[in-house]
């Protein structure tokens, strides 16, 4: 009863919500004025928020839609003028200026006072009244005593690049140092050294003021921009308040050196005291330290990035067009040859120089736009069209934004709608918030109740937080999994430990004794996996080992195994063999160079899967836009946010998957395998083509099949089976390939001895038999090891499938709990592997493999439903070091990781940015 009291409370407030929002989308209509569709709650911001679009590209999309003076587009549910008419724009920025003074931003002085007290975000006579007391601080003469400062980080910046000379090096960074060592010397009077001091302090508050790559501060200046009420709300700050505080005192302790010991540096505190020193009674804005500071971190905080970003991009077009760069450097050269030293005035009078600024400036402007306000009606004379004082004015700027910046993508669109109910409690009347609190209530008991789960049994577990249980940092992108895994592991020292997976309790099962019980021993009250299962909504995973449960999964394994066996693996071989001539190839062609090592070997794998499992030559280590290629990384896209969360609700959150009808596998890729496997079907049977393959063997099993078989193929059944083939095989073999290269290369010992026991095995064609491949011990060695510390998944999962009790502690589990297998932490647990952080095969030499306890090493998993393609994936693994290592040694590089930084994003082991090697022939 409760529940079904809390689905009708939640319509009906949804209901509300989407009235309240949406209907002030007729407003363009209604006024007459050409307008993008609002999508739902999102406005035309739909393809931002979801990360598919920048805002540069969203707002250039409608920009070209429309050939009207103007046109209206929807800021979520707030209405906004697009003014696309120059004529329009001057009328707007100059001629009535007074009119459109403000911009529409956030303001609050109480919240915000250093924003609130600077240019950016000052309104009204305020703004006038600072604007004309620091106009005469950026006077060209102010500028040009400043000068001197500049020079001297200049000269550093060409130090540190003389240091760096025939070396690739990361531009953004190099002038981003530049950029802070001229504004701390001109603004806040000190030598920041960002060129000499490698962690300097004021570099990382430089840093962490605006950082873009912080979804914290990325929601702040998203909110500034275009949601100004929140701000208010949650007292949100433009800029990190750590970094301003720092900075605001470094201010304060150099504004009183100054007055102590009398020095005078001509910089921005120098101007800043004179203007406060000169001020009269009748002064109609007077400063004090505070809004003294608030114009020094403007001033450092706009400068920042922007002039280092304008200075990246300015160095990247001249990289690129060196007849650009040439005639720019005669005329410098010019220069210096009437001068000693580039001068103040000199500088000014080199006209390309300005011309090469200028077309940066255009092609890569500082924003994609400008906004202002009305402050009050205003009718445009050109067209009679009105203008209400509430609405925004947006002037696009038609270029990209300078960069791809996180603040343009938040997803935080939850946050606006709690807002916008707040401001409408008054219009929508105390029931929406009676409702909406009873909403919550009902929430909050229904994660709650569960909390005390363990508690109530006696189990130690990991305190959950809200409905994020124990992977609050997962969440919000601060952890990988497999290390928030790790850690609840090492934690805790009981046979196992209570966690939550969002609402969801779980055990957390440590010992490998209890593991033995759920995985093999007592198989059968553990069979299934707790995992989204549905064949109206994904019948390609329904019909896989992964997902099939109860008699299902059995009829299939039993029907499936034949194919897998070493048997049948062998007759593969051959098809293997020639997608790894392919890849020497590709390999030999970029002998010297540094690669990226997980994208060469996703093609091979692509083109082995797609070679064994749909009878094709995918040929994708030869074209760089092969369509088998772009469809495999589609299928599984560890980048996309939107498969990332399916992936995440088919483990974790199944009814989720039901209800929003989600699928594992990318759609349209699942339909590309499905036509190709479907095609495939069809030209064997008509050319009677044997392959020996995948397609082979399950065609081979519908032919055999017997009236009384308890599973029987049809054309989906089969094209299932190859698509999980084809998806399973993929990424997991190019992940772990691409981890052995890299321990390799960090470990050329182990390398030259691999490569050494590869020579001595190899046939007189340099070629390796499947009976050779399966004998050779340090490969075998290497691989696990491999296997140990990046585990194809970080975790196994199963359900009880019924109530069970563990005899050894009299624990009782109830019917539909989730056990949870902990790979991660086993993998690297030193009671088990001592050290093992450090990457060493000798653990599973002959004499040490005794000593690893069961079921502390499942890589491939355990038991009756340990994976199938094991044997598959191991000699595709074996197959592709042996060729490599042999004729090609690999080597780490400046642009290697080291250590490797785990993307969070994806359940998956990834490094951030891909894993480079060099790669040269091998003596």
């Amino acid at each position: 009863m409760i529940f079904i009291a809390a689905v009708v409370l939640l319509v009906i407030l949804v209901l509300l919500l989407y009235y309240f929002i949406t209907k002030d989308y007729s407003y363009w209509a209604s006024k007459g004025v050409p307008y993008d569709k609002p999508f739902l709650i999102f406005g035309s911001f739909w393809n931002i928020v979801t990360g598919k679009e920048h805002l540069a590209q969203r707002i250039r999309s409608v920009y070209n839609q429309h050939k009207t003076p103007y046109f209206g587009i929807y800021v979520f549910h707030q209405p906004n003028l697009v003014i696309r008419s120059p004529e329009l724009i001057r009328k707007v920025m100059v001629k009535d200026f007074d009119k459109f003074k403000d911009r529409n931003a956030f303001s609050n002085e109480s919240i915000d006072p250093l924003n609130f007290h600077s240019l950016f975000g000052t309104k009204d006579t305020t703004w006038r009244n600072l604007r004309s007391k620091l106009s005469p601080v950026f006077t060209s003469g102010k500028i040009k005593l400043m000068f001197p400062l500049m020079v001297d980080c200049a000269n550093d910046l060409n130090a540190h690049l003389e240091k760096l000379n025939g070396k690739t090096v990361e531009m953004g960074n190099v002038l981003k140092r530049y950029s802070v060592d001229i504004i701390s010397s001109c603004a806040f009077g000190i030598n920041a050294n960002c060129f000499k001091t490698e962690n300097s302090e004021i570099l990382d508050m430089a840093t962490r003021l605006l950082d873009f790559r912080s979804l914290s501060r990325s929601l702040s200046m998203f909110c500034a921009f275009f949601l100004p009420k929140v701000m208010y709300i949650f007292r949100l700050t433009f800029a990190d308040q750590t970094a301003a505080k720092f900075l605001v005192d470094v201010f304060k302790g150099a504004l009183r050196e100054r007055e102590e010991k009398k020095i005078v540096r001509n910089d921005l505190i120098d101007l800043l005291n004179n203007l406060k020193k000169n001020e009269s009674f009748d002064d109609s804005y007077k400063f004090d330290d505070i809004k003294m500071a608030a114009q020094a971190i403007t001033f450092f905080s706009a400068g920042n990035d922007s002039s280092s970003i304008t200075l990246s991009f300015a160095f990247y077009e001249l990289a690129l067009h060196k007849e650009v760069q040439d005639r720019l450097r005669r005329e410098i050269r010019a220069t210096l040859d009437k001068e000693k030293d580039l001068t103040y005035e000199s500088i000014h009078n080199i006209k390309y120089l300005d011309m090469v600024l200028s077309e940066v400036l255009r092609k890569y402007p500082l924003t994609a736009l400008i906004n202002r306000q009305p402050s009050e009606n205003y009718t445009f004379e050109e067209t009679g069209f009105t203008l209400e004082k509430h609405i925004t004015n947006i002037f696009p700027i038609r270029k990209n934004l300078i960069r791809n910046d996180s603040v343009m993508k938040i997803k935080g669109t939850l946050s606006h709608i709690h807002i916008y109910l707040l401001e409408k409690v008054q219009e929508a009347a105390l029931m929406i918030f009676v409702y909406l609190l009873c909403f919550l209530l009902l929430i909050y008991y229904f994660f709650i109740k569960s909390n005390n789960c363990w508690a109530s049994k006696g189990i130690p577990y990991e305190k959950p937080f809200l409905f994020f249980g124990s992977f609050y940092n997962v969440a919000l992108r601060k952890q990988h999994f497999s290390e928030r895994i790790r850690e609840i592991y090492g934690k805790y020292k009981t046979p196992y430990v209570g966690i939550h997976i969002f609402n969801q309790p779980s055990l957390m099962v440590r010992s490998p004794e209890l593991l033995k019980k759920v995985l093999v021993k007592d198989f059968d009250k553990f069979i299934n996996r707790p995992i989204a299962s549905n064949e109206d909504v994904d019948p390609i995973a329904f019909h896989t080992l992964f997902s099939a449960k109860d008699a299902t999964w059995r009829n299939l394994r039993s029907k499936i195994s034949p194919v897998f066996t070493s048997g049948k693996m062998k007759l593969m071989l051959p098809l293997m063999k020639e997608c790894a001539k392919e890849l020497k190839s590709h390999l030999s062609e970029r002998n010297g160079q540094t690669i990226e090592v997980k994208n060469v070997f996703k093609r091979f794998t692509v083109d082995i899967i797609s070679s064994c499992a749909f009878g094709i030559n995918a040929g994708c280590l030869k074209d760089d836009n092969s369509e088998i290629m772009k469809m495999a990384t589609r299928l599984v896209d560890l980048k996309s946010f939107v498969r990332n969360v399916s992936i995440f609700s088919f483990f974790f959150l199944p009814k989720l998957v039901n209800i929003f009808r989600l699928t594992f596998t990318d759609k349209t890729a699942t339909k590309y395998l499905l036509d190709v496997f479907d095609k495939t079907i069809k030209e064997r049977e008509k050319l009677n083509i044997v392959r020996n393959d995948l397609i082979d063997l399950l065609h081979n099993l519908k032919k055999n099949e017997v009236f009384a078989d308890k599973y029987k193929f049809d054309d989906v059944k089969m094209a299932a089976q190859a698509v999980v083939f084809f998806s399973a095989g993929n990424d997991t073999t190019s992940i772990t390939l691409t981890f052995a290269l890299y321990e390799l290369a960090l470990n050329q010992d182990m390398q030259d001895r691999l490569r050494q026991e590869l020579k001595e095995n190899c046939d007189d064609n340099g070629d390796f038999t499947y009976e050779v491949l399966q004998k050779m011990k340090y490969l075998d060695m290497v691989l696990k090891e491999t296997h140990r510390k990046y585990p194809l998944t970080t975790f196994l999962i199963r359900e009880a499938f019924d109530n069970y009790t563990f005899e050894e502690t009299g624990l009782t589990l109830e019917k539909g709990t989730s056990i949870f297998v902990p790979l991660a932490g086993l993998h690297y647990d030193p009671e088990y592997y001592p050290n093992p952080e450090k990457y060493d095969p000798e653990r599973f030499s002959d004499e040490n493999k005794a000593n690893i306890v069961p079921y502390t090493f499942m890589p491939f998993g355990e038991g009756p439903r340990i994976c199938i393609g094991e044997r598959f994936a191991h000699l595709v693994s074996k197959l592709a070091l042996a060729h490599v290592v042999k004729d090609f040694a690999f080597e780490v590089s400046d642009s290697t990781s080291v250590p490797l930084q785990l993307d969070e994003s994806t359940l998956f082991l990834q490094n951030k940015g891909g894993l480079m090697l060099k790669v040269v022939k091998a003596d």
